[in-house]
């Protein structure tokens, strides 16, 4: 892999793609995205609101960033929130079919790499 070619897709490439260009503002954002994402294709339907927040907090960010963070998403549409099928008290956060088929978009740019 040429990985200064990598960089420059990385970077430019981010433009091209509305959820991707949002989700990497700054770290925090970007681990959203990539927890939410890696959620998804794990098919894990169990790791709630409350999880992100956990999880995200041992990174040196705010219980309040983290919600501002998620707010933005879910305005956006970026991600959607359901209601977990095992505990109707807690929500779960789902990428997006947009946010699905750019970031497999995207992906695939680096395939050829």
């Amino acid at each position: 892999m040429n990985l200064n070619k990598f960089i420059k897709n990385f970077r430019f490439n981010n433009v091209n793609f509305k959820s991707l260009n949002f989700f990497t503002k700054d770290k925090n954002y970007f681990n959203l995205y990539l927890k939410v994402l890696e959620n998804h294709y794990d098919n894990n339907k169990d790791y709630s609101i409350e999880k992100f927040i956990i999880s995200m907090i041992s990174n040196q960010v705010s219980r309040p960033t983290i919600f501002k963070i998620i707010e933005r998403s879910l305005s956006k549409k970026f991600l959607l929130k359901e209601q977990n099928k095992k505990d109707k008290r807690k929500y779960i956060l789902v990428p997006s079919q947009q946010t699905i088929k750019e970031f497999e978009e995207w992906a695939k740019l680096f395939k050829n790499l």
